[in-house]
């Protein structure tokens, strides 16, 4: 999708709505620390700060108070059991007030900036449901080492339309990083909620469900710091066994298929599911693909997944008993195949750059 066609902004100042920070926490000690003071520093006041430790066996709780003790917009908020991430995030929900919500990570700190040009260009883009940035990759002990990879489907901040949403994730893939995403609290209600049922899965959907409603907005600047570690919820789901993000999938695609409310779901709906559950399938081969020795038996059960079989799927997946003597080519070959242009793009360059 050409960025010409986005809607360009002006600048203006931020309008009177309110922000709840809502910071999930479990046994993130070691990373609180620089977490609410890049969260307090914040040149955009929140109207609240509520941290959710779950039930933390470190001394996350001492940190937590001394800050609250410092700065009473602090709130913290202690579960009685250690109940995951989204769960937090539903009582975040619940037990916040602002406007607008955001929910960044405990050892992942925003930069400046992220809170005022995000809520400055919601406020000039009312409809928007949420507002997104870029983010830069930081190792266990904080060091930088470089973008987060993503898509920037434009190089001025811009306003996504609903009718605009499918075709730039058609060209883009997936743009909206996590974690520096501030969601309208009356957008969250009006697409049904979190389904906290869905995993990992659960926040990206979230938002793919906001952004198609209500529209999103875009700022092309890093604006926060993903910590990249082997332990995080993300990368461990699904490493001892495959079945289960692929039942999550299931149960995503009947969510769509089959709405609690019993309407029948939009044909863009129905068009977004396909692309992105094929999208999310071909992340898990990825992963799968980097495994010693590849599991092909996994790879084998991610066909049977995919929302409809293309001739190339065909041709890969009745390929398999040869392509596990061949090594890794024909796989990454065929996800290659699967991106989105823009992905496609990005690779050819980091292949010429490797040559040239």
């Amino acid at each position: 999708m050409a960025r010409r066609n986005m809607t360009e902004v002006q600048k203006a100042p931020p309008a009177g709505s309110t922000l709840s920070v809502v910071l999930p926490s479990y046994n993130h000690s070691r990373y609180l620390t620089a977490s609410l003071e890049a969260i307090i520093g914040q040149s955009f006041k929140p109207k609240e700060i509520l941290v959710i430790d779950d039930a933390s066996t470190d001394d996350s709780v001492k940190i937590i108070e001394s800050f609250a003790r410092r700065h009473p917009v602090v709130r913290l908020l202690r579960n009685p059991r250690n109940m995951g991430v989204n769960a937090v995030r539903q009582r975040g929900i619940e037990e916040s007030s602002g406007d607008y919500i955001i929910f960044p990570a405990a050892d992942d700190p925003i930069l400046p900036g992220l809170f005022e040009k995000s809520m400055s260009l919601l406020s000039r883009h009312p409809q928007a449901g949420l507002c997104s940035a870029l983010a830069r990759l930081i190792d266990a002990d904080g060091r930088d080492v470089g973008p987060y990879e993503t898509a920037v489907v434009s190089d001025k901040e811009c306003f996504i339309a609903p009718d605009q949403f499918l075709a730039t994730y058609r060209y883009y893939s997936n743009w909206i990083v996590t974690y520096t995403v501030i969601l309208k609290r009356a957008a969250i209600a009006g697409v049904g909620g979190q389904d906290s049922e869905l995993g990992p899965a659960a926040d990206a959907w979230l938002n793919a469900r906001v952004a198609m409603k209500y529209g999103a907005c875009f700022i092309p600047e890093p604006l926060a710091l993903w910590r990249r570690v082997e332990s995080s919820y993300a990368q461990d789901y699904g490493k001892k066994d495959i079945n289960k993000p692929l039942e999550k999938l299931d149960l995503v695609e009947r969510r769509v298929l089959f709405p609690r409310d019993g309407s029948k779901p939009e044909p863009q709906e129905l068009e977004f599911m396909r692309l992105w559950k094929r999208r999310v399938l071909c992340l898990h081969l990825l992963a799968l693909n980097g495994w010693v020795p590849c599991p092909y038996d996994g790879i084998a059960k991610v066909k049977e997944h995919l929302p409809s079989l293309t001739l190339i799927d065909r041709i890969y997946f009745s390929g398999l008993p040869l392509w596990s003597r061949l090594g890794v080519f024909p796989t990454r070959l065929y996800l290659w195949t699967q991106q989105a242009r823009w992905e496609q793009r990005q690779s050819l360059r980091h292949k010429l750059r490797a040559v040239l």
